[in-house]
């Protein structure tokens, strides 16, 4: 079971505002990074899964064959 106090762990007061720390702070926090840095690996490619009807690797001519009478009847 949880429980929540109010206080916190430490109590610490600040001497004075730090305007060096908040800037970082907030660059680091709120900036917006459309993609990953170039040192972030990319996770790799996902599969399909095959215990999904019609979703494994290889090439099923059969649904490819339903495709074509279906677009050819359209």
């Amino acid at each position: 079971m949880y429980f929540h106090r109010q206080e916190l762990q430490h109590s610490v007061t600040p001497d004075k505002p730090d305007a060096v720390y908040a800037r970082t702070l907030q660059e680091d926090v709120f900036t917006y990074l459309p993609e990953p840095p170039a040192g972030v690996p990319m996770p790799p490619p996902t599969k399909p899964d095959v215990r999904f009807y019609g979703t494994t690797e290889l090439p099923n001519t059969v649904e490819k064959l339903a495709g074509r009478a279906q677009d050819a009847l359209h």
